[in-house]
């Protein structure tokens, strides 16, 4: 497995960035806050870097791609306990959906929202009639990231310094824990094949995780920019990685 450097873009974000995705039409979003959380932005760029528009909130972590009906569902973080759903055509918040509690990671996955409950545990949405279900139970870390492939899902414990695996019935399936090669675990992606990919925020690199836990390579680290934290997003549809830092700076790289 190799990374190609393919583009690097500045944002030039006045905020952190927290959360990102990559459009099956090469287009790019950012969920940036500001340090106190008392404001949120919804930046989408266009392939080449260009701003397409943004959407002010007032509070943004995470965001992830619902293919169904062309949005976006953003989670609120530190200073919110909503979804916001955003209409890419119309540019602006179709609906928010109250949830009960602060909320960070979020993933797109056959229909439903999966996202890392502060209080409440792994969660499990629907957006269109908001019935909710409860998928890991307990207390889950601030800045907790997810992401999906098949029936399983994969989240990070910057606490713990662990990525753990779940199938969608919340049975544990195995626990990555190596703090000479991963610490404060933060953004996390799967591929086509299972292979899990973690940035470390306190160990400034990226790292692919086998899909069944039990091996890991390095793939990227601070001589390639990886500094502060770090939000991923793997695209399937166009086999490509996107790294974001924390302030300005975002990578993008093909992976064969």
């Amino acid at each position: 497995m190799n990374l190609t450097l393919q583009q690097i873009i500045n944002t030039n974000k006045n905020g952190n960035i927290y959360g990102t995705c990559l459009l099956p039409d090469g287009k790019m979003v950012f969920s940036s806050s500001t340090n106190i959380f008392k404001s949120g932005t919804i930046t989408v760029l266009n392939a080449n870097g260009s701003l397409s528009f943004e959407v002010k909130l007032p509070s943004s972590f995470d965001v992830t791609y619902i293919t169904e009906d062309n949005t976006l569902a953003v989670s609120s973080g530190s200073s919110g306990q909503c979804i916001s759903i955003i209409d890419m055509q119309n540019q602006k918040v179709k609906k928010t959906i109250h949830v009960n509690g602060f909320i960070y990671g979020i993933i797109f996955n056959e229909s439903k929202l999966i996202y890392s409950g502060r209080l409440q545990g792994i969660q499990m949405i629907n957006p269109n009639d908001k019935t909710r279900s409860n998928i890991v139970e307990g207390e889950m870390p601030k800045d907790c990231y997810i992401s999906t492939f098949g029936d399983k899902f994969v989240h990070t414990n910057p606490n713990e310094n662990t990525v753990k695996c779940y199938d969608l019935q919340g049975q544990l399936h195995w626990t990555f824990q190596d703090k000479s090669v991963l610490q404060t675990p933060a953004g996390i992606s799967v591929d086509n094949s299972g292979n899990v990919y973690v940035v470390g925020r306190k160990s400034n690199n990226l790292i692919m995780i086998s899909p069944d836990g039990k091996q890991q390579r390095q793939l990227l680290s601070l001589n390639e920019g990886l500094s502060k934290r770090c939000a991923i997003h793997f695209s399937k549809e166009r086999n490509m990685l996107i790294v974001a830092t924390k302030i300005e700076k975002v990578f993008l790289y093909s992976v064969n």
